[in-house]
């Protein structure tokens, strides 16, 4: 199938470029509450994934979405992002579960109810979830930010997931900038309107000052 990639910064609405990613489908999105800061990253994404997952250390990386469990899948994807991370000399993102719970929830109902979009059937989008889970309470500034995938067969893997993202400039920038400290990946079996065979990758990313 044919895939697409959204690159936006949503303040308040979001503002998308369409570009071409290979045979799977994913969405960035942004949206702050203070200047962002900017990111140097270098450009070879395609090669560092393949690096990172020979060298081991990220188990079921590339175990077809039917073979393991949601929580490997994205245990799996964390640690890619992380490599990627430390390969370019930065700190890895740490786990945090209200992240993780509003990124869970987003995949869920994308393959449920069947869309992919940073926007709910409800009209919510990914600020609102971050927000409803508790990751702003008493924040006084904050960046924030979500990127999508889907994905069959091995191209719904983590490995899959996460390498769409490194052949896209804007995912690359965000999973790779040094402005985000804090991570929540969510993973859901299946993809939307195409049964249970692929899956579904939510990653919000995030860094807040009280």
């Amino acid at each position: 199938m044919k895939g697409r990639s959204l690159n936006g910064l949503a303040r308040p609405r979001v503002a998308a470029v369409v570009l071409v990613a290979a045979c799977a489908l994913a969405a960035l999105a942004l949206a702050r509450a203070a200047p962002p800061a900017t990111a140097t990253v270098a450009a070879n994404g395609a090669s560092e994934t393949a690096v990172a997952e020979r060298r081991g250390g990220c188990p079921h990386s590339r175990t077809l979405p039917a073979r393991a469990s949601e929580a490997e899948l994205r245990q799996a994807v964390a640690c890619l992002v992380n490599r990627r991370r430390r390969a370019h000399g930065l700190r890895p993102l740490r786990g945090v579960r209200s992240l993780r719970l509003a990124a869970t929830a987003h995949s869920t109902a994308m393959v449920r109810n069947d869309f992919f979009s940073h926007y709910s059937r409800s009209g919510r989008d990914f600020l609102d979830r971050i927000r409803r889970r508790g990751y702003l309470a008493g924040a006084s500034s904050y960046y924030v930010g979500e990127v999508i995938a889907t994905g069959f067969g091995h191209r719904g893997s983590a490995a899959g997931a996460v390498r769409t993202w490194m052949h896209s400039a804007g995912h690359r920038a965000a999973l790779l900038s040094g402005r985000f400290r804090h991570m929540g990946v969510g993973v859901a079996q299946g993809v939307p309107g195409g049964g249970r065979r692929g899956a579904t990758y939510t990653i919000d990313l995030g860094v807040r000052s009280r």
